[in-house]
């Protein structure tokens, strides 16, 4: 495993999540922190997140890309698509 430089001014998701808690109103963080009303899904969220671990590749070939995609029969040359955006989305 390759090491991991840790930026100081961000140590780790419970500083983060305790900044956050100082800075957005309280019905805001609490709805947020709560997994927007979804305990479970929160556990499995914060689980797997301390889980991924990141392996940049550079300087590699990609000769031969394409970055075409097709919707109800037509090709685009490129991805392109909207999200759904709740109250989280906001923060």
């Amino acid at each position: 495993m390759a090491d991991i430089k840790i930026n100081p001014k961000y140590p780790d998701i419970d500083y983060l999540r305790e900044r956050a808690r100082r800075r957005i109103p309280r019905f805001a963080f609490e709805y947020l922190d709560g997994g927007c009303n979804s305990e479970i899904n929160l556990r499995r969220n914060t689980a797997e997140i301390r889980d991924v671990q990141l392996k940049p590749f550079y300087l590699r070939d990609y000769q031969g890309i394409s970055m075409e995609t097709e919707l109800f029969g037509k090709t685009y040359s490129a991805p392109f698509g909207i999200a759904p955006m709740g109250l989280q989305g906001l923060m």
